[in-house]
């Protein structure tokens, strides 16, 4: 009799046992999740493509605004068109540039006295550069308002040709060709310079500036290996050419729009 309770008993332990196993793993089965949803959770919001292959472009097209900060009384300020070639080390750059100099009242007051105040007058430059990156990632999405981006850090080293139209329209193409080799501004063509600065300003003769700085690239992807590019970038630029009338050092601040193919 105590061996048929004894038996009867572990027939009903085991059950019960396999009762709980299975139940158990039918637990365990719905809670099995997708191995894509898990990585949607552990990599955020930013689930649409946000990789930009740059380096693999063809061109990049950019407008950029910018102020020039002389350190002296006038405003400058630049829109520049630019065009950026990437490669897999350097993207090369090369642009035009109207940069616009107005006069404020502090140089209207430095203009009635005999002093004078080294500068750059009105111009236009050729703009070229050399650029390569420093450091790259990817940002994600923000509030639903700034999408997922590639964003890039890069180094720049930036070489300007001033150029000064409204003072040589009596020399020849070939002459004005020959002239951007001349690190220094002579001649008529700085006398018509001093003709058109403002009252206080010494301008500078240096054909030449050359430059470093930092930019960075937003890429923002739209189709297939192109992207929407929103630029910031800072420069501490100088003369080439130094005498009295050059500048030292001074600071750009530029931000830009643009296009990658």
């Amino acid at each position: 009799m105590n061996k048929m309770i004894l038996v009867g008993l572990m027939i009903l332990t085991s059950s019960q046992v396999l009762a709980a196993s299975d139940e158990a793993s039918q637990l365990i089965e719905d809670q099995k999740k997708p191995v894509s949803s898990i990585l949607r959770k552990t990599t955020g919001i930013a689930i649409r493509p946000s990789i930009h292959r740059w380096r693999k472009s063809s061109l990049s097209l950019k407008l950029e605004y910018g102020q020039i900060s002389e350190l002296n009384n006038y405003d400058s300020e630049h829109v520049t068109i630019l065009a950026e070639v990437p490669g897999e080390t350097f993207s090369y750059q090369i642009g035009v540039r109207r940069v616009v100099v107005a006069t404020t009242e502090s140089a209207d007051s430095l203009a009635k006295t005999p002093f004078k105040q080294p500068g750059h007058a009105s111009r236009f430059e050729i703009v070229t550069g050399l650029k390569a990156p420093i450091h790259e990632g990817i940002g994600s999405q923000l509030f639903n308002l700034i999408p997922q981006a590639q964003m890039v850090v890069s180094g720049l080293l930036r070489l300007n040709f001033h150029q000064y139209l409204d003072a040589t329209n009596n020399e020849n193409p070939l002459d004005i060709l020959k002239n951007q080799f001349k690190p220094e501004i002579g001649g008529d063509e700085y006398q018509g310079i001093l003709d058109r600065a403002h009252g206080a300003m010494l301008p500078s003769r240096s054909r030449h500036s050359i430059g470093l700085g930092l930019v960075l690239d937003h890429y923002y992807p739209v189709l297939e290996g192109q992207a929407i590019v929103v630029t910031a970038s800072v420069l501490m630029m100088t003369d080439v050419h130094q005498d009295e009338a050059s500048l030292s050092k001074w600071l750009e601040y530029n931000l830009g729009v643009g296009y990658d193919f």
